[in-house]
């Protein structure tokens, strides 16, 4: 079980297309999780709200200048994004690719926001609060810290919880694990 699975299904979706979009090119490395990153900004800023049209604001976009070279038949031009929000995301995204020092993020920023403006800005969708995942995320890294009961006391000391607390997280762990592994069957929840 990989940490994104702790996302709810809107993120994990919209991760998934952003690795689809970053593998096709080929250009990045594929332990850099910008797809990660961009979808914990995501959800540390966009979380608890209902993501309607007037949400993402007005724009038009503008002709298409030229063809990424990095991505090939999708064109792009600074500002082809159409809304506000999209914009806006471009501009994060772009901090985190010159943060880790890769060529060209203009090209792979555009072409992330502009799948998250067209996947999102023309549907009512709401992004879960914030809390939800990060109570989830911190199950996930109790569960990976756990290596047998025998060291439940630096599980204890490294989280600050009690023991009762991390069997609680083991439960929802595996509560998560076995409806992402074994969906119900249809008719029978």
């Amino acid at each position: 079980m990989k940490l994104v699975d702790c996302y709810p299904e809107l993120l994990r979706d919209i991760y998934d297309k952003i690795e689809d979009l970053l593998q096709e090119s080929q250009a990045l490395s594929p332990d850099l999780d910008i797809a990660w990153e961009t979808c914990e900004w995501i959800r540390e800023h966009w979380s608890g709200r209902y993501l309607i049209r007037t949400w993402w604001g007005h724009g038009d976009a503008g002709p298409h200048d030229s063809e990424s070279a990095d991505l090939p038949g999708l064109a792009i031009q600074v500002d082809s994004l159409r809304t506000a929000r999209g914009r806006e995301l471009r501009d994060v995204i772009m901090g985190i690719l010159f943060r880790i020092s890769i060529g060209r993020p203009c090209d792979f920023a555009v072409a992330i926001a502009a799948l998250v403006e067209a996947e999102w800005s023309t549907k009512k969708i709401y992004v879960p609060l914030a809390p939800e995942v990060d109570r989830a995320i911190k199950d996930h890294a109790i569960w990976q810290d756990f290596t047998g009961f025998s060291g439940i006391e630096r599980v204890v000391a490294k989280h600050r919880i009690c023991q009762a607390a991390i069997y609680n997280a083991f439960r929802r762990v595996q509560k998560a694990k076995k409806e992402h592994e074994e969906p119900p069957l249809p008719g029978l929840f």
